[in-house]
This record gives structure tokens, sequence and C-alpha cells, in this order.
């Protein structure tokens, strides 16, 4: 499923008259599920689980996995202006970052002004500090970057190293 999508589960309780169950998240950052068992994905890539816990016996329980996906292969785009020396990041806002929890494939397409040249830069968090892992530094505006990534957290950065104007990047990040 997708980042923020939601899904409604249901749960069976046989051999007891009582067969409401509690519903939950097994991991804390894995997204929230209300009490009628509508499940709303996090905003971050990976693997969790919801587990329906049988109210008359908290001993019996059942786990369902989900997996969280990035866009689909098809792509997001976006698009933006770029001053002469200017930088942007890439997912912006907050938190600034994909976490992807296995291995994943990263796919970059920029294009902007034929009198520009803009780059692409892939980073990931290493050791304490975020690191280059691809970059595209062609003379142009258009750049690319195909990159398959391990577990852990990811940003792109677009930079002006020439001329200004405005771009469209296109991506997806999936599994």
């Amino acid at each position: 499923m997708n980042m923020g999508a939601t899904q409604a589960f249901s749960a069976t309780v046989k051999g007891s008259g009582n067969t409401a169950v509690t519903w939950s998240v097994v991991e804390a950052d894995g997204g929230s599920i209300s009490s009628s068992g509508l499940y709303t994905a996090p905003a971050r890539l990976g693997t969790y689980h919801v587990k329906a816990t049988s109210v008359a016996d908290g001993s019996r329980s059942a786990q369902a996995t989900i997996t969280v996906n990035g866009p689909t292969d098809s792509g997001t785009t976006v698009t933006g202006t770029l001053s002469a020396g200017g930088q942007a990041r890439i997912p912006g806002g907050s938190p600034g970052f994909w976490q992807v929890s296995t291995r994943y494939n990263f796919r970059f397409n920029l294009s902007g002004p034929a009198n520009a040249d803009f780059d692409i830069y892939l980073y990931k968090y290493v050791n304490g500090s975020w690191t280059v892992v691809a970059k595209s530094e062609g003379p142009s505006s258009t750049e690319a970057i195909s990159y398959v990534g391990e577990a852990g957290y990811y940003y792109l950065q677009l930079k002006s190293y020439s001329g200004s104007g405005s771009y469209t990047l296109k991506y997806s990040v999936y599994p």
C-alpha cells in the first residue's frame, strides 16, 4: 500500500461469546489503526504489522503484515524554480527524507531550461552524516540517476551550477 493510504481490517473471534477485538500496530512508527480496524499507513516506507487481540482472551491474537511503498514506478512529478547557485531538497517539508527499511530503487529524471546547468545528488545518512551515494553532473539541466540502495535514510538535492529557471523532476522510490 502507499504511504498515507488507508485499509480496513476485520477479525473474527471463534469459540467465545465475546467476539470483540482490540486493534494495534506492532511497530511504534508503523502508522495507526482505529478501534474499528481502519489502518492508516505512515509516511515512511517499510514493513509493518497490524494486530487484532481478543477482548475475551488476551492470549488470542492474529497479525497481518503490511508493506508500505513509495510511489509506483509511474512516479511522482515535482516542479519548481532554481535561482543561479540555488538548491532544492526532495522530498520537501518534514521530515525531508525517505526512510527505507529494505533494498529500494531510486530513479530521478530532471529537466530544466536550455541555458542552465542543473545537477542532482542523492544523499544517504551514513555514520552520523549525509553522504553523496549517486550523482548526475552533466553540462546541461537534463540529469538522471538510477540507484539501488539498502535500508536507511535518503534525500535528493537539486543544485544550479549555472543559470536559473523552472525545472521538472520526475522520480520513483519503490522496492
